[in-house]
């Protein structure tokens, strides 16, 4: 389908003048709107293509790209497929796109995600200062001194974990922070949040239940999901985390041996 795509793509304008790295990168775009397509028509969900189709528009305008070559690339995409799969057969997918290119005619920037209402913001903001210059004493010092002074643990994840990682999200997409930026961002506040488990131990009463969080084969964003796990053990449940990813097989293994009454899975699209 994406090679089919690929053709079409290559008759266009858009692609005039490209190398045979550009032409990689398309290909391996539409292979990635294809993807997406997929889940969406799956799941029946028009809006979580239009999310990822918005998505797609910042990364690449942040890059420099013009919106068009989004849109060309979406047009390209539904005629493979009244192509080959056949005008009766496809129409909830083009609907799909032809919704996703109705969004692309609003001017789309993500606004930051620590906001006024934060009431931490002023330590959100220098938290994310400190991992956006590498400064990962200045990040430690900074939580350290909110648990002294007494600031919840609960409110740290919800008003400066969470925000913050949403944010150096929003700065990669915009082109502003690299990949290395944001891994090294995460490593520091997961590093960090190994060591605010103690206290997590500390005021939680036990209720005798246990949960079951694991990462799926080849799933690298662990961090979200051990936030939503210590929220449901500073809740008195007990759980288990598994460090590395996991086969279906050793998923099962290990939901057979602790026998949990809640099971979280980790899973990117």
């Amino acid at each position: 389908m994406q090679n089919k795509a690929m053709e079409e793509l290559l008759k266009t304008n858009i692609t005039a003048g490209y190398s045979e790295r550009d032409k990689r990168l398309c290909l391996q775009d539409l292979k990635y709107h294809l993807k997406y397509l997929a889940t969406a028509l799956e799941a029946s969900s028009p809006p979580l293509f239009n999310d990822y189709v918005i998505w797609a528009d910042i990364l690449l305008r942040s890059m420099g790209l013009p919106r068009e070559c989004l849109k060309t690339s979406l047009t390209v995409l539904r005629k493979a497929i009244e192509e080959l799969i056949g005008p009766g057969s496809c129409e909830k997918a083009v609907q799909y796109i032809n919704g996703a290119l109705d969004q692309l005619g609003w001017e789309q920037t993500p606004k930051s995600f620590i906001n006024e209402d934060n009431p931490l913001r002023r330590e959100a903001e220098d938290y994310l200062n400190f991992l956006l210059d590498a400064d990962t004493t200045g990040a430690h010092e900074l939580i350290k001194s909110l648990i002294d002074a007494g600031v919840k643990i609960p409110d740290i994840y919800l008003n400066i974990f969470e925000p913050v990682q949403y944010e150096i999200g929003r700065l990669w997409q915009m082109n502003m922070i690299t990949v290395a930026h944001e891994h090294y961002a995460t490593g520091v506040t997961q590093t960090i949040i190994a060591e605010l488990y103690p206290h997590i131990l500390e005021s939680a009463e036990k209720i005798g239940k246990t949960l079951v969080t694991i990462c799926i084969n080849n799933e690298l964003h662990e961090l979200g999901l051990r936030i939503v796990s210590d929220f449901f053990e500073m809740n008195g449940m007990g759980l288990h985390i598994p460090r590395s990813q996991h086969t279906q097989d050793s998923i099962i293994k290990i939901i057979k041996e602790h026998d949990p009454e809640l099971i979280l899975i980790s899973a990117t699209i």
